[in-house]
């Protein structure tokens, strides 16, 4: 604000400063014939660009005379004020502000004079500044920044011109703590006019008002304050803070955007002071009104007041440059000319008076000088673009490598010859490296199905394809012993075999060789005399000579030249007229080609385009799909992983099931060994043996057996081992388990029992016994296997029932997946006799409720009609008979039904005759099973087998004695 109160100067981010004039409208109302005006007008009175950067900082002098504004150019600038501010020049320094600067300066610059000043070439100010550079002394005070203090410096002695000297740090020789100013800093400061007061702007937007004693310039008396939080405490620390020029108003304004004025009196006291001194706005001048509106500076990148001077100066300078070049060049010129004329002269006396052109040099040396300077200018010049030849030429391989490498086949265009019709091919850009990797990935992925869909067949593959291993086995270890076990004289007849052949090729190589000495013989006497002609070549050569022609140059002087190559001017104009006649219908054919290319060309346009549109489908699609991926993604891996497991369980129980197979098998094995024993211990008795039942007990006799400790231990546990064996497991061949054996007596053989066929019955028993404890374990392992079996059987279905699990939150992701992709829209063109969509005979604008179908399923829908139809009338008819057939069930069913009551009836009746009452016949039939009776039968029935035998072989006995 200028000090009068009439002008506002303001300055803006493009270096720009405008001086507003304040006027009051309502005396101009009458002159400018308006009708409503406000109590205040702004005009502008004069627009100044001083800086090249946003200001930062206006300032009027005591008196008004001058003003100064600041900017971050670093630069500050002097103008005198008055009518039309004039500008006087402006001093350069390293910080951003003139006063305090955010990096630790503090200037003091001399007050310029302007008569002094030569503002002709710039209107920078060589003026003797005093520079403070804060050195922070908080270290020594306690740790942290320099905020929460103020401090009191002094400037050095030294004066200095030039901004490039180097500025050493100096410190505070004195401090003052401030309270609660450590993390909330001091932004802006200001002493009201009797300096009884200092208002301070915050960092967090509050005003602080330190009451202050009278003549306290160490400002030992700040201690206690009154706070106002006006602006934002986040974003808003106040940036400037000001006083009105009566101490009355405070006026703040924050980075917040906002500007707060406050009443520093008491509002009884304002009322009291402004009663009759309410200020007053300005008058408007006498020519104001007639007066031309100033020119404003709209262009943020007009020239700034040195700019502009510097310009001029250049300019100057470039014009008296061109001057006196345009002087040289007619200097130049004369000379060129007047030696153009010395060389006509010259040219014009006699050869021996004639000046050669090395005589036009006055010195041999001066040229070779110039040519040196020339290509030492030249390469300077090299030297000096070098840079910017590397920047273009690294530009162009960049726009090359983004627009021309990527381009597979360029744009062409082929116009016809008599019509205007052209086709163009397409601008295709090769594949780019995304698609490469994309396609990549692709395949790696369907592997990877294919891999768990194999992985899915596999069980039952090789269920279908499997071979008996043991089989083989012994298939090939049987052809192996059969070659091995030849005889000697099948090795003797191949021998001779192969002699016979050897002998039988020998011959027949003789028989070849005497068939080509008599075909050889035949040929050399069917050779002709060394004089006979064939008359075949004799009459070619005739007809060559005949008819080829001569075949000598052109141009030789004996060339004749054949009759039906001579031409004349009538031939060579009809050799134009069919050439002619054949471009014309080139130039149809090719126009014809090119017709029918551009309706091809149109055609594969429309389905560009629809290619793009199918494009953009794709990417929504891909875009959508992105936000299901990674949840597919682990639900996918869940479902492999627990295929994977499935496969692997059912593999294990495919190979538990074998292995429970071929254990039966052996238990098969073992049982039928043991019936070939029994057999073979009947074998051993024979007929009619006395001691057949006494050796049959024997045979039969279970004995307690040792047991075989397979395990390997230590020296210390085997011994234990084997001393607890000992008692435990006892041999004893006295021990009988059965009481069945009637204590048999097995250590010593019956006098009339044959002792060879006693111990062949205790050798078959011991058989017997390692038999069976061989079948007992094989039935254990057979147990263990079953049982490994129906565990492994039970994780099967658990395993099946998490794969279900699995599949089901997959297809429930799938189908989330798909109703998203129904919602997407897709483009599809239609023509007008492709729709049928008809309400009310008429095709409705809104096609919404329509489907839309392909030709070739809008077939296959009609044809499943059709096929309904039929399957239809068949229902119809399988219904019918179904209902017949329903009707004699039912019938049947009542014929059956009176059939179970007269059953019914007659079981009754048959109950009371002979149980006299109703019975369970389940559960009678239940109660009459004894096993001890029935075991009673069984031996009976062996004892009466013994009986008869016995009585056979007595009447065989009696007969033979008779």
């Amino acid at each position: 604000l200028y000090p009068k109160g009439n002008m506002i100067t303001v300055g803006f981010e493009d270096g720009v400063i405008r001086i507003l004039e304040i006027y009051n409208p309502k005396s101009l109302a009458h002159v400018a014939g308006r009708s409503k005006v406000g109590e205040i007008e702004f005009r502008l009175k004069q627009a100044l660009k001083p800086h090249t950067a946003a200001v930062t900082a206006i300032a009027y002098e005591h008196s008004g005379q001058m003003l100064a504004t600041g900017s971050t150019d670093n630069t500050v600038f002097f103008l005198l004020t008055g009518n039309k501010y004039t500008p006087v020049g402006f001093i350069k320094e390293k910080a951003k502000l003139l006063i305090f600067c955010e990096n630790g300066y503090v200037v003091q610059a001399a007050y310029p004079e302007f008569k002094e000043l030569d503002t002709t070439l710039t209107f920078e100010i060589p003026l003797l500044k005093q520079c403070f550079h804060f050195k922070s002394i908080r270290s020594s005070i306690e740790a942290g920044y320099d905020s929460g203090y103020l401090y009191h410096c002094e400037f050095s002695d030294e004066e200095r011109i030039n901004e490039d000297d180097v500025i050493n740090k100096e410190e505070p020789f004195a401090f003052l703590a401030i309270e609660d100013a450590s993390e909330n800093s001091i932004r802006q400061m200001i002493f009201n006019s009797e300096r009884s007061l200092l208002f301070c702007g915050m960092e967090n937007g509050a005003i602080r008002i330190y009451p202050l004693s009278f003549n306290d310039y160490d400002l030992k008396s700040m201690q206690i304050f009154w706070s106002l939080n006006a602006h934002d405490n986040e974003s808003g620390h106040i940036k400037r803070i000001c006083i009105s020029y009566d101490d009355q108003f405070l006026v703040t304004c924050g980075a917040d955007g906002n500007i707060f004025a406050f009443s520093i009196l008491p509002e009884e006291d304002i009322a009291e002071l402004l009663r009759g001194k309410q200020a007053q706005v300005p008058s408007p001048r006498r020519d104001l009104a007639i007066e031309k509106i100033a020119d404003d500076i709209d262009d943020p990148n007009a020239y700034s007041l040195e700019n502009a001077k510097k310009k001029a100066e250049l300019d100057l300078i470039m014009k008296l440059a061109e001057e006196k070049k345009a002087k040289k060049r007619l200097e130049l010129r004369d000379l060129r000319d007047e030696f153009r004329e010395l060389q006509i002269k010259n040219a014009e006396l006699p050869e021996h008076v004639q000046l050669n052109k090395e005589a036009f040099e006055l010195d041999r040396q001066i040229r070779e000088e110039i040519e040196k300077q020339i290509a030492d200018r030249i390469e300077l010049v090299y030297k000096e673009m070098a840079w910017e030849q590397e920047k273009y030429r690294i530009g162009l391989q960049k726009l090359q490598a983004r627009f021309r490498n990527a381009v597979e086949f360029d744009l062409i265009i082929v116009h016809c010859f008599e019509s205007d019709h052209k086709v163009s091919t397409y601008r295709v850009t090769s594949l780019s490296e995304k698609y490469h990797q994309l396609k990549t990935d692709m395949m790696r992925r369907s592997l990877v199905q294919v891999d768990q869909k194999s992985k899915e067949n596999l069980f039952k593959e090789s269920k279908a394809t499997g071979i008996d291993k043991e089989e083989t086995a012994e298939q090939d270890l049987h052809v192996h012993l059969l070659k091995g076990t030849q005889h000697p004289q099948v090795k003797m007849t191949a021998g001779l075999r192969q002699v016979e052949r050897l002998i039988n090729n020998s011959e027949k190589a003789k028989m070849k060789i005497d068939q080509r000495k008599n075909e050889w013989k035949q040929l050399y006497a069917s050779r002709p005399d060394d004089n006979y002609e064939d008359p075949n070549d004799v009459a070619a050569i005739k007809e060559a000579q005949e008819n080829m022609g001569d075949f000598k140059l052109k141009t030789a002087p004996d060339y004749t030249v054949p009759e039906h190559l001579r031409i004349n001017a009538e031939k060579k104009r009809n050799q134009l007229v069919r050439l002619e006649e054949s471009i014309d219908d080139l130039i149809k054919n090719f126009d014809a080609e090119v017709r029918v290319v551009s309706h091809q060309k149109c055609k594969l346009d429309i389905s560009m385009k629809m290619a793009d549109l199918r494009q953009v489908t794709l990417f929504e699609e891909v875009l959508l799909l992105k936000e299901f991926e990674k949840s597919e993604d682990i639900l996918q891996e869940r479902v492999n992983q627990r295929i994977t497991e499935r496969l692997e369980t059912q593999i294990k129980s495919e190979e538990c099931l074998q292995q429970l197979e071929a254990k039966k098998r052996d238990v098969a094995k073992l049982q039928e060994k043991e019936k070939a024993l029994h057999a073979t211990f009947l074998i051993s008795l024979g007929e009619n043996n006395k001691h057949a039942d006494f050796l049959t007990k024997v045979f039969k006799k279970k004995i307690k057996r040792k047991k075989k400790n397979e395990a390997k231990v230590t020296s210390e546990s085997d011994e234990e081992s084997d001393e607890e064996s000992d008692d435990e497991f006892g041999y004893s061949d006295e021990d009988e388990s059965d009481s069945d054996d009637g204590g048999v007596d097995d250590s010593a053989c019956p006098e009339t029992c044959d002792p060879a066929l006693f111990e062949n019955t205790l050798q078959l028993r011991e058989k017997r016994l390692d038999i069976e404890e061989s079948l007992a374990e094989e039935k254990k392992t057979v147990e263990l296997v079953k049982k490994e079996y129906d565990m492994i059987a039970k994780k099967v279905k658990i395993i099946e029932g998490t794969v279900k699990s699995a599949k089901k939150d997959l297809e429930v992701l799938q189908r989330e997946k798909q109703q998203k992709l129904n919602e997407l829209y897709v483009v599809v063109p239609l023509k007008l006799h492709q729709v049928e969509y008809i309400v009310n005979g008429d095709m409705p604008n809104d096609l919404v409720l329509g489907l839309v179908f392909t030709n070739p399923a809008l077939n296959l829908l009609q044809k499943r009609i059709k096929e309904l139809q039929v399957e239809k009338d068949e229902q119809r008819e399988l219904f019918k008979q179904a209902r017949q057939k329903h009707v004699q069930l039912l019938r049947d069913k009542a014929e059956m039904e009176a059939e179970i009551a007269e059953l019914e009836e007659k079981c009754y009746q048959e109950m009371i005759r002979k149980f006299g009452r109703v019975v369970d016949l389940e559960a009678l039939q239940t109660l009459s099973v004894n096993m001890t009776l029935e075991e009673l039968k069984e031996k009976i029935n062996v004892n009466d087998i013994q009986f008869q035998r016995r009585n056979r072989q007595k009447d065989v006995s009696n007969d033979a004695g008779y």
